[in-house]
């Protein structure tokens, strides 16, 4: 789900006609500050900040055309070791039985 201009950053075009999901978007924007710490150190003058929210639409993949989009990197497992023996370091304490499956 993107936008209808991100999706037109990403090489594709909305279909016409084409109903969009309305969401609340957050208005991100930069509080400034006038203090004399912010005047010292440039890193602490500006800060975002979200203002508050706003409708936007939204549109499926499906519902555009275009370019195809690059294929997702593959997830790789994550290493479990530590938590299954933090696991098992937790039964005694809790009532807990532990369960592996391969998916």
């Amino acid at each position: 789900m993107a936008g209808f201009w991100a999706w037109k950053n990403l090489g594709r075009s909305v279909n016409a006609g084409a109903k969009g999901i309305r969401i609340l978007a957050p208005i991100v924007g930069v509080r400034r500050k006038k203090d004399e710490d912010a005047e010292k150190d440039i890193t602490q003058q500006n800060t975002r900040t979200v203002l508050g929210f706003r409708n936007t639409y939204v549109f499926d993949i499906s519902q555009t055309n275009g370019v195809d989009l690059p294929p997702r990197p593959q997830r790789q497992q994550p290493d479990v070791t530590n938590l299954v023996v933090k696991l098992e370091g937790i039964t005694g304490v809790v009532t807990l039985r532990i369960l592996f499956e391969e998916s």
